[in-house]
């Protein structure tokens, strides 16, 4: 099978889970998924690694979904790292949620830049790191921000300048 094969292989799989899923058949959803996933595909990757984080149709497994956000973040999805940061900071281990934020930031995540900045504000001499995480949110572009998280960003930037004046 040809690297092109293989990914317009994938992408039906992909869309398959999304109408099984659609359609409350999670089951093959992520059957869909896992083989959308082993072929490659990032998207795929990430919905895997959500369903197994969350257990939503699949027997929930932070080991499993830990891999599938690797796996994403390698083909250089930043959502991949973002969300296996997520998952970190939930189960208590923020040294390495701040690792996988950074790798997320490195892809250019303005939601990863936000989150970051957040851990940073609540911490000991951590200020000045985040509002200049914050205040490079400001100049992302709306491909690496979502309009939510830069106003977010803004509010939360506003908030730790007017503390500091």
């Amino acid at each position: 099978m040809t690297r092109q094969d293989a990914y317009l292989e994938s992408d039906d799989l992909f869309v398959k889970a999304e109408k099984a899923e659609d359609h409350g058949d999670l089951k093959s959803a992520n059957k869909f998924l896992l083989e959308a996933a082993k072929l490659g595909h990032t998207g795929a990757q990430v919905a895997l690694a959500n369903n197994y984080s969350s257990g939503q149709g699949i027997a929930r497994s932070s080991e499993k979904a830990a891999y599938w956000y690797r796996r994403a973040y390698e083909s250089g999805d930043e959502s991949g790292a973002l969300n296996l940061a997520i998952d970190k900071l939930k189960a208590g281990n923020r040294r390495a949620a701040i690792v996988w934020l950074k790798k997320a930031i490195e892809l250019h995540s303005g939601e990863a830049a936000l989150e970051l900045a957040k851990l940073y504000s609540g911490s000991r001499g951590g200020k000045a790191k985040a509002v200049t995480l914050l205040e490079a949110t400001q100049r992302m572009r709306p491909a690496e921000i979502s309009e939510q998280a830069k106003e977010d960003a803004a509010a939360l930037l506003k908030e730790l300048t007017r503390k500091a004046g």
